[in-house]
This record gives C-alpha cells, structure tokens and sequence, in this order.
C-alpha cells in the first residue's frame, strides 16, 4: 500500500504549518513515521511544492519524487487531485500502476501506525471503494453557539443599542 502526505508550503492560516515544530520535530515527521510504521505501508511519499519540504521529508524517511506543480497547490485543490497527479507521475515515469493508496495528512500527529493498519484492515474486509476517518470536534467558535436540532444558534446577545 502506497502512503501519500500531501505538504505544500503556504496555508492559508499558518505559514509552513507541516513544518512547524511540534515536541522538537516536524509537524509532518509524525504522519511519516506512523505511515513507515505501517505492517501495510510499503512506500510512503510526500507531495509537496517546497524543496524544504521536501528535505525535510527526506531526512525522515520519506520519498519525495517530485515536486508538486504549483496548479495543485490552491486550497481548492484537494487530497483527490493530489494523490491523482502521484499516481500518474508513477505510472509514468516508473512504469507502475498503483490501485490502492492511503492519503495521510500531516495535520493529525496523533494518528498511529496501529490506526493506519486497522483502516487498511476495514477497507480489505470490507472492499470497500475508501475508508475515512473522522474525529467529533466543536464548531471555531464553541463558546458562542449552542447546537439544537443540527443548526447553531447565537447565545450572545447583541447588546448595541440602536440609533
């Protein structure tokens, strides 16, 4: 099974956020080492459009054959487009055709190699198409909203007065 992290250098809210150090190592280090960890993973590659990344990347055992071009670096571009333009790049400049893959993304250091290995697990048993993970979180601003009947509500009153 083939692991692509997808790591471009500029995000919209943190600037080289894959980067960033997280418990002295890269915030993208810890999507490497659990992919490499991985009794399925086999090969695990970085897409990205920085060579720093990409060093980066490297240094951690990751591979990085090349770079990302810089239409696949939008925020609209999404995980799809990203693993598409690997799969075609190794289709085509290393003669191999990959059917399965597990996207990565350098955002959730906490995800283990045990976690990986159970999602590869699911998605065998079940040959399934895909499996996602997901993680129940609060809305940006938790302490401003209620939630009722799958829509929030304001619980701040707008206390401007009125001319």
């Amino acid at each position: 099974m083939l692991a692509i992290i997808p790591a471009k250098k500029h995000s919209t809210r943190i600037s080289n956020k894959n980067i960033k150090l997280l418990n002295s190592k890269p915030l993208l280090s810890y999507s490497i080492s659990a992919a490499l960890n991985s009794k399925f993973v086999t090969r695990v590659i970085v897409s990205t459009d920085c060579p720093e990344i990409a060093l980066i990347s490297k240094k951690f055992g990751a591979e990085v054959p090349f770079l990302r071009p810089k239409k696949l670096t939008a925020d609209s571009s999404g995980m799809k487009d990203i693993c598409r333009h690997a799969l075609i790049f190794l289709e085509q400049n290393e003669k191999i055709i990959i059917n399965n893959i597990v996207g990565l993304q350098p955002t959730s250091p906490l995800r283990s190699a045990k976690d990986i290995d159970l999602a590869i697990k699911l998605f065998i048993k079940k040959k399934a198409e895909s499996v996602m993970s997901f993680n129940s979180t609060k809305p940006i601003e938790w302490h401003k909203y209620i939630k009722n009947n799958k829509n929030f509500y304001s619980i701040i009153k707008n206390n401007k007065k009125k001319k």
